[in-house]
């Protein structure tokens, strides 16, 4: 609903019609419908029902930009809870005893997801880590008690796990107001942060490189930055040390694997023609799924030690290999992944 009225392309025929003069200034005209005509309201209702078609009246009522949705109640978004929900399981006794603590205080304090005021402020806190960022967005209720809205985590790729910790802070910054855009914009955000170095962030002189790309962002939001000590910060900075894990297939070494490709057919055609830098033109007649899905994927593949790999890119830009797999070793390796 963005600028509503301009969704609606002028006919060529009516672009004279509401033709404005400025004085030195020229001859405009509208291409979009603008406000104040008197056909506009009708044909802005109109727009609004053939989009909201299907869902009148059982599921929504839509009088212009006002939409009533009908539904049961409310329920929080799960995608609000995914960073806790997809919190690393504890891999040891260790951890196992710091996330029970955890639980403990988390429930003693009681911290339950709430409703966002619309016109309220919002306070949000980042940390980041070696390892990732996390972000927790808050508003404060009648009583001046914290009411957590959202929860929010990412974790580093390759190259952003080299930065400096100030840019890693930042970085945290830029990224959590970015990720809660639908939230904090329009509204004043109090930020904080336990690294005291953030606070000049409004007052770099002379900011360059990718510093300067992240202030032009942070310039779009309302915010103010303090800084709380760490130990007051822990429900980011817990979500900030929480990396995805990888499972780690370790029944199989390179030489296995090659071994294991070796009695697939397939696998063997097509590790020779990527040795060879060449594939057949016309794709082999009969061929199994396996080696259709090769053959469309050519250019990708390469051999690491011997063994057919494919190379993939992350969506931050990372390079992987991934392992082509025999039909043979698809099982034990889905049971290992499965155990572990």
């Amino acid at each position: 609903l963005t600028s509503g009225y301009w969704q609606v392309p002028m006919e060529e025929s009516s672009q004279e019609k509401p033709a404005f003069v400025i004085p030195g200034g020229g001859h405009f005209e509208f291409l979009r419908m603008p406000f104040g005509l008197t056909n506009a309201v009708p044909t802005f209702q109109r727009l609004m029902s053939v989009v909201l078609e299907g869902l009148l009246p059982l599921r929504c009522l839509v009088y212009l930009d006002d939409v009533l949705v009908i539904d049961s109640g409310f329920a929080p978004d799960s995608k609000k809870v995914e960073a806790i929900s997809r919190y690393p399981t504890p891999k040891d006794l260790t951890e196992l005893i710091k996330e029970l603590s955890c639980i403990k205080e988390q429930l003693m304090s009681s911290p339950v997801l709430a409703f966002p005021e619309p016109n309220g402020d919002y306070i949000l806190y980042t940390d980041a880590s070696d390892v990732g960022v996390g972000a927790v967005l808050v508003q404060e209720d009648g009583e001046g008690e914290e009411r957590v809205i959202s929860y929010a985590s990412k974790a580093f790729s390759g190259s952003e796990k080299n930065w400096t910790t100030t840019e890693k802070e930042t970085y945290a910054v830029v990224w959590a107001l970015q990720y809660f855009h639908p939230y904090v914009y329009g509204r004043k955000v109090v930020i904080y942060t336990d690294h005291k170095a953030l606070k000049w962030l409004k007052n770099v002189k002379h900011p360059n490189g990718k510093l300067a790309r992240w202030i032009l962002k942070l310039e779009e939001y309302d915010y103010t930055i303090e800084h709380k000590p760490c130990n007051m910060m822990q429900h980011a900075d817990a979500l900030s040390r929480a990396p995805v894990n990888s499972i780690r297939i370790s029944t199989l070494s390179w030489t296995e694997l090659e071994e294991t490709q070796n009695l697939d057919d397939d696998i063997l055609l097509v590790r020779r023609w990527v040795l060879n830098g060449l594939r057949p033109d016309d794709k082999p007649k009969d061929s199994s799924p396996m080696l259709k899905a090769l053959y469309n994927v050519f250019e990708s593949l390469v051999v690491e030690k011997n063994v057919l790999c494919r190379k993939w890119i992350d969506k931050d830009g990372k390079e992987t290999l991934q392992i082509v797999l025999p039909k043979l070793a698809s099982p034990a390796i889905l049971k290992d992944a499965h155990q572990q």
